[in-house]
This record gives C-alpha cells, sequence and structure tokens, in this order.
C-alpha cells in the first residue's frame, strides 16, 4: 500500500511540475532598436548613435550590440507569461507586460519581459527592484 501512495505522489508531483510553454508570433518585434533609456538604481538616457542595439529577425535570429560591437547572436523566441510583477518584486504602473523573450531556449534563465507600443520597445530585466536588481530599458525602432 505504501508503494501505491509514493508512486501516486510521484506522478503528481511530476504531472504538476510540467507546464506548457506557449510560444508566441515574434510580430513587432523583428528590425534593428536602439536603447534610448535605462531606468535601474541610476537612470541614464542616451543620445542617437550610441550603437548599443538589439536587431531581431523575421527567422527568430538575434544580435546584440554594445557600442557598435556585436557581443551576443542567436536565437529567440518569444512566449506569453505574466508574472512581471512576480519576477520584479514590483507592479510596473502603465505598461502591460505579458510578453517573455527567451534567448537560446534558455527557459530557466532570469526572465526578460517585453512590450511593443509605437515605436518603443520596452524591455524588463527580472530582478527584484526592491533590491536595486531589476531595470527596464527603452528602445526606438531605427
Amino acid at each position: 500500500m505504501k508503494y501505491v501512495i509514493l508512486v501516486a505522489c510521484t506522478c503528481l508531483v511530476l504531472i504538476a511540475g510540467c507546464r506548457k510553454i506557449t510560444e508566441v508570433p515574434n510580430t513587432g518585434l523583428s528590425g534593428i532598436w536602439e536603447l534610448t533609456r535605462i531606468e535601474a538604481n541610476l537612470s541614464q538616457n542616451y543620445p542617437a548613435g550610441n550603437g548599443n542595439l538589439l536587431k531581431f529577425s523575421d527567422d527568430s535570429s538575434y544580435q546584440t550590440y554594445t557600442n557598435g560591437t556585436l557581443i551576443k547572436s542567436g536565437r529567440f523566441s518569444i512566449m506569453y507569461d505574466t508574472t512581471v510583477a512576480a519576477a520584479t518584486c514590483t507592479t510596473l504602473s502603465g505598461i502591460k507586460f505579458s510578453s517573455r523573450i527567451i534567448y537560446d531556449s534558455a527557459y530557466s534563465s532570469p526572465k526578460t519581459f517585453s512590450n511593443i507600443s509605437g515605436n518603443t520597445l520596452t524591455v524588463v530585466s527580472a530582478g527584484c527592484f526592491a533590491l536595486d536588481d531589476g531595470s527596464i530599458s527603452y528602445y526606438t525602432k531605427m
């Protein structure tokens, strides 16, 4: 009887631990985005032509540049995720985040949330804002 209960409990834990990952199209994300502002522990504005870029392609490839130098490239996907408040320890007013960018299939990496409004891409890097660990980056489409 103990064996049956143990097997049943193990199955329940395995089933509960599985979650469906819902990927969504990268509508509107494709293109070149230039960093204009970062809000974190300290805020900083960036002038046009600063070379801090995010490039997203329709074929789900990406490139990140810092001061005009390629830093990282690979594949990305977008998934539906509304846990920004839990991931940042705060409620971000004014912007609704329901999309998460997954770089290089690293689903367990710290979360990166995104929102596109007009020509502005807002990216929230998860981390507890109360501990000065999170940041919000604003990009303008080029």
